[in-house]
């Protein structure tokens, strides 16, 4: 509660929640820099999209003057995201291939690991680079400075954030909404990764804001963060089949052939195998994890249950 006695106003609800993605991707920092712990990437990664996330949602109640500064924040945010992501889709690779290798031929797979271990080291280096220049000392400073800046526009700042935030989170499942009832029956990748970047807007908007919202705002950020894991899943699948796709056509450096006791060629393809299994797999499973979203969108007024039949194929 504010001094009002109705709850945390705009203005300090976007400071507490940009504090909290703040804190937590600089307290990663040192983890990230070791290399030794998978998992700081994965919290540093989701830390610069949260924050990204959250600037894009809340947009329409940011100062004019501040939104051209947060649009080059926003900028940095993203170059320091695809390197933190880069490494983090490598550590997702090893893991899943990893996993896969197990039960095939472990010496046709030494070779594929070996070389995914490469392109991570090189991944790796790059971000370290990154996070030794000036440039993301200079996003860091302009990161500290953000939970104290005036972002909310005058009207909206004192105002409380149940009545400006959580309308905006209704304009966020819209978009998400509005994305879904254009699919066809069996859509794109493509397209389905388009559905969860909107659904990672939906989630974090919701969870920024469900202390102040209706209480149905907690099952739509489940709702929408199952929505996200499930295409999460597909899109995994299909990074790997690409980068085994990729390995088909690429040389194979002649010391890991060398090391190795199997044909990896052979192992390609049995790898190849098991991706295009877990694609169908999550092609079919997206739309029931939608459907359960929507369910709880519908419970809060936001779509008519009616409008449920049109994302059954």
């Amino acid at each position: 509660m504010n001094e009002h006695g109705v709850g945390p106003t705009t203005a300090e609800r976007l400071s507490e929640v940009l504090a909290s993605d703040v804190a937590r991707l600089f307290g990663q920092d040192p983890a990230v820099r070791l290399g030794e712990d998978p998992e700081a990437v994965h919290q540093a990664r989701v830390a610069a999209r949260r924050l990204r996330a959250l600037l894009r949602s809340f947009r329409p109640v940011l100062r004019r003057k501040a939104v051209g500064g947060l649009d080059v924040l926003g900028a940095d945010l993203r170059r320091h995201g695809r390197l933190l992501g880069r490494v983090r889709d490598l550590d997702v690779l090893i893991e899943r291939l990893g996993a896969d290798a197990d039960e095939l031929d472990p010496p046709g797979c030494a070779p594929v690991l070996a070389r995914l271990g490469v392109e991570r080291q090189a991944a790796f280096a790059d971000l370290l680079l990154e996070m030794d220049s000036a440039r993301y000392l200079a996003l860091r400073d302009e990161l500290a400075g953000l939970p104290e800046a005036e972002l909310t526009r005058r009207g909206a700042a004192t105002s409380p954030a149940a009545d400006v935030l959580v309308p905006l989170v209704h304009r966020e499942w819209a978009r998400l909404e509005a994305a879904v009832a254009e699919l066809g029956p069996a859509p794109e990748d493509v397209a389905l990764h388009h559905v969860r970047i909107l659904s990672k807007q939906v989630r974090y908007a919701a969870e920024a804001t469900v202390a102040d919202g209706p209480e149905g705002l907690a099952s739509l950020a489940k709702g929408s963060a199952r929505i996200q894991k499930v295409l999460g899943e597909l899109n995994d699948a299909s990074r790997a089949t690409s980068w085994l796709e990729g390995l088909k056509a690429t040389p194979w450096p002649a010391d890991l052939l060398a090391e190795s006791g199997g044909d990896p060629f052979v192992t390609v393809e049995g790898l190849l195998a098991r991706q295009h299994l877990a694609l169908s797999r999550q092609r079919r499973r997206w739309r029931g994890s939608y459907e359960r979203a929507a369910k709880a969108a519908a419970r809060l007024g936001w779509i008519a249950a009616s409008r449920l039949e049109s994302v059954r194929p």
